[in-house]
């Protein structure tokens, strides 16, 4: 693996606070605001400035480490006025530990085959001040300041420019991923962001691709992309109901009912379901909604969801600047779920290494019960077929076609990765499937992704 210098950030979506030792007898944080710890906001540097922490709410917390080869160019990036970033999520907790109250933090993660941690404690003193700084067991000095470190001088050079992408690179093409200039923008847990993306058009594509054809040039900027596909939890938590008719099962095949499902892939989505779960995530997070349908982003506006063709819901508009959650594009899908190499599925040339179908399954299983590709995703190939925006044509994807698709309604939308009710040619990256927009089954459902502002 070549050398490489990337940070690596944790942004906490949740926190699990014990508050042992933090706040005074009447309740208060010995500050006397009783809604809001001292720590909050302060921001602790690493000496050697390679490394930093912010505490940004009770809810928050943000680790910067400017790191050596700890990930490939596959991973996770995003630049921020203080230098360029991996973007990872984990928690954060305060607990009491010989006396003391300790802060701790702690990121695991696979990236390209290899495992990578990092596991910060520090004392909490007087609730109010972390000191005596730990990474992975080693003691770090550190200091508080008052705005984040700029990156290190030395080879700085290397977060800005592009490299090489392996999926085309290897075999003669020139595609290749860049460091995307944008502002910082956290990861939400259970996403992987992918760096900008050019392919050239002369890239030998193995297995062959009908998506990425020769003599078309095509820009995929940096997006994020959900690392499994959207399960019943999930869809639940913002819809209100489960619709899955699949059955359900774990990793080793126990038969799943109700909330016991819920790590399970949802299914029985239709495309225009997908739509709508997107707008209405995107709404409750307080992103830009991506889709419009008579003139509003608000699904609530837009009516009933066909169950038939519908010309008022096929002349949906998706604005691709917008922050919020969205299909991905066909070519986004088929890029991502290579992982930069040659497998024939996402992941392996062994399909029993990835992903679950006909042979193996005989219904939905939990997410993440197989191995993740090289970019970190997981059932790309087999579990539930996913919607992409794309309409889909057969013979129509040629030149200059963007990375949003072809711009005429087809009558069916692009379909990818295979299911449990399918064999395993299904199952391919390469292999290109379709649905009419309103149809739903059990072997149908989608994953999110956002486009990087």
């Amino acid at each position: 693996m070549k050398r490489q210098k990337l940070f690596a950030v944790l942004a906490a979506a949740a926190l699990i606070f014990t508050s042992f030792g933090c706040k005074n007898d009447d309740g208060s944080n010995g500050s006397g605001d009783s809604t809001q710890p001292e720590y909050v906001g302060k921001i602790y540097s690493a000496k050697d400035g390679k490394m930093y922490l912010k505490i940004d709410s009770e809810e928050m917390a943000t680790l910067a480490v400017w790191d050596d080869g700890a990930a490939a160019q596959s991973a996770s990036r995003a630049a921020a006025t203080t230098g360029s970033y991996i973007l990872r999520q984990g928690k954060y907790t305060i607990t009491i530990k010989d006396g003391n109250n300790i802060f701790s933090l702690k990121l695991e993660w696979t990236q390209n085959g290899e495992s990578y941690s990092y596991e910060i404690t520090a004392d909490l003193t007087n609730g109010t001040t972390l000191a005596n700084f730990k990474i992975n067991g080693k003691s770090v000095d550190w200091e508080q300041t008052t705005a984040a470190p700029e990156k290190p001088s030395e080879d700085s050079s290397s977060s800005g420019g592009s490299s090489s992408g392996e999926t085309g690179g290897e075999s003669g093409g020139s595609s290749s991923e860049e460091e995307p200039d944008k502002e910082f923008v956290p990861v939400a847990e259970n996403f992987i962001e992918i760096s900008k993306v050019s392919i050239s058009g002369t890239e030998t594509w193995i297995p062959e691709s009908e998506v990425f054809v020769s003599g078309r040039k095509v820009e995929i900027p940096a997006f994020l992309i959900s690392d499994t596909p959207v399960t019943r939890a999930e869809y639940k938590a913002v819809i209100g109901s489960d619709p899955s008719t699949a059955k359900a099962y774990d990793k080793d095949g126990n038969e799943l009912t109700g909330d016991a499902a819920g790590n399970n892939p949802v299914n029985n989505i239709s495309w225009f379901d997908a739509i709508v779960y997107c707008n209405k995530r995107s709404i409750e997070e307080g992103l830009e909604p991506c889709y419009t349908i008579k003139n509003s982003t608000k699904p609530n506006a837009w009516g009933g969801v066909p169950t038939s063709y519908n010309d008022t819901w096929n002349s949906v508009a998706c604005n691709f600047e917008a922050n919020g959650y969205r299909l991905p594009t066909e070519a986004e899908w088929e890029w991502v779920a290579r992982g930069g190499k040659n497998y024939t599925y996402a992941g392996s040339d062994d399909i029993e290494d990835v992903a679950w179908y006909k042979e193996n399954s005989s219904g939905t299983r939990d997410v993440k019960s197989k191995k993740a590709n090289d970019y970190g995703l997981y059932d790309m190939s087999g579990n539930v077929i996913e919607w992409c925006w794309d309409w889909y044509s057969a013979a129509d994807i040629l030149g200059s076609k963007p990375f949003t698709g072809i711009d005429f309604k087809t009558g069916n939308r692009c379909r990818r990765g295979g299911t449990y009710y399918y064999d395993n040619n299904y199952c391919k990256v390469a292999y290109r499937y379709y649905g009419v927009d309103y149809g739903r089954g059990g072997i149908s459902g989608f994953r999110v992704a956002r486009t990087i502002k």
